[in-house]
C-alpha cells in the first residue's frame, strides 16, 4: 500500500468513524444522553465555581457546544479526506455536501430516539461547526503550501 492509499484510506475512515459516533450519540436515550451532559457540567461548574463563571455555564451551552464541536470535528476530516484524493480544487461541494447531509441525517434519526427531539436549530448549527472546521482546515493547507513554496522557492 502506498503513502498516498495510506493517506486517502486513513482520513476517509476517520471521517466515517466520526460520523459512526455522530450516529451512536444521536442514538443515546434523552435520559442517558442529558446524564452525560449532567457529568460534563458538574464538572465545568466546579472547576470555574471559584471564577464566578460557574454560574455562566449550564446544560444548554454544554450540549450546544457539543454539537458544534463535533461538527467542527468533522469539518475537518471531510476536507482532509476530499484532499487526500486531490479533488479538493475540483469538488469543493462534496464536503460541503456531506456536511451538511450528516446533520440533516443525525436530527432526522434524534425524531425515532426515545426523549429526544431532531430540530432545524441544531441541524444550522451543525452545519456552522462543520464549515468552520472546513474553513480552519483549509487555512492551515493553505499556509503550509505557501510555506513549502517560499521554502522551495
Amino acid at each position: 500500500m502506498t503513502a498516498v492509499t495510506k493517506k486517502r484510506f486513513g482520513f476517509t475512515g476517520a471521517a466515517t468513524a466520526w460520523t459512526v459516533f455522530i450516529f451512536s450519540q444521536s442514538l443515546l436515550s434523552g435520559a442517558v444522553s442529558s446524564a452525560e451532559s449532567g457529568t460534563v457540567l458538574r464538572f465545568l461548574q466546579s472547576l470555574f465555581g471559584s471564577t464566578g463563571f460557574g454560574e455562566w455555564v449550564t446544560e444548554h451551552l454544554i450540549r450546544k457546544t457539543a454539537h458544534f464541536t463535533e461538527y467542527a470535528i468533522l469539518g475537518v476530516l471531510l476536507i482532509l479526506a476530499v484532499h487526500s484524493f486531490g479533488r479538493l480544487r475540483r469538488s469543493p461541494t462534496v464536503p460541503l455536501f456531506l456536511g451538511l447531509l450528516v446533520p440533516v441525517l443525525d436530527e432526522s434519526l434524534q425524531l425515532f430516539t426515545e426523549g429526544r427531539a431532531g430540530q432545524l436549530s441544531d441541524v444550522l448549527l451543525d452545519y456552522t461547526g462543520a464549515l468552520t472546521g472546513m474553513a480552519l482546515c483549509l487555512l492551515v493547507l493553505m499556509l503550509r503550501r505557501r510555506k513549502r513554496a517560499k521554502n522551495n522557492g
